[in-house]
């Protein structure tokens, strides 16, 4: 439909372990994008106060358990594909089967929203991006450094305003913005890598 010049995704793709390229190859959009820079984001589990759980797996166990609520973002942002993954992988591992996860129909568009649900006690786990639970001083663990990149349509990559994207995700100003904000990095040659 070409509605629009530059698109932004981060999609996991759990049968090739990666990010992105599996989507264009899908859609059939590989041959007609150009990939124009990114870097990656982390993906952390927020958790309310009273949640005193260290690993990851025991709190993903207690919301299939029913003991704790979920604040989710909505259907087809790259977190909710995530979160849906993480979700059945931890479900399949531990042999806990699960109807009903608690507060899981109700979505929000926004990192943000789930924190301030996390924030205010509407909730008690989230997946959100790190430099917002630390904005809403929530304690979080570790989840996955996720791969968030620029493309534009090869017929409009010479466009004005995509070049000045271009030059925006290549000056120094930028790369300066990602190395010094906590939670984002360049983008690895590894799709995982433990948090240093």
């Amino acid at each position: 439909l070409e509605e629009v010049d530059v698109a932004c995704i981060h999609l996991y793709d759990p049968l090739t372990n990666s990010y992105n390229e599996p989507y264009l190859k899908r859609f059939w959009l590989q041959d007609n994008v150009v990939k124009l820079g990114g870097y990656e984001r982390q993906l952390v589990m927020a958790l309310g106060e009273h949640v005193k759980e260290d690993r990851l797996e025991n709190v993903i166990k207690l919301l299939l358990e029913g003991w704790l609520r979920l604040a989710n973002r909505n259907r087809g942002s790259g977190t909710r594909v995530y979160l849906d993954f993480l979700l059945e992988e931890v479900e399949r591992r531990i042999g806990v089967r699960c109807n009903h996860i608690r507060g899981y129909e109700i979505e929000h568009f926004t990192h943000e929203e789930v924190a301030e649900k996390i924030a205010s006690g509407d909730a008690d786990i989230g997946l959100v991006l790190r430099n917002v639970a630390e904005k809403y001083d929530l304690r979080w663990i570790h989840v996955t450094w996720e791969q968030y990149e620029y493309y534009a349509l090869k017929s409009r990559v010479r466009s004005k305003g995509v070049q000045k994207l271009k030059e925006i995700l290549e000056s120094s100003w930028f790369k300066g913005v990602i190395l010094s904000t906590p939670g984002y990095r360049k983008i690895s040659n590894r799709v995982e890598e433990e948090q240093k």
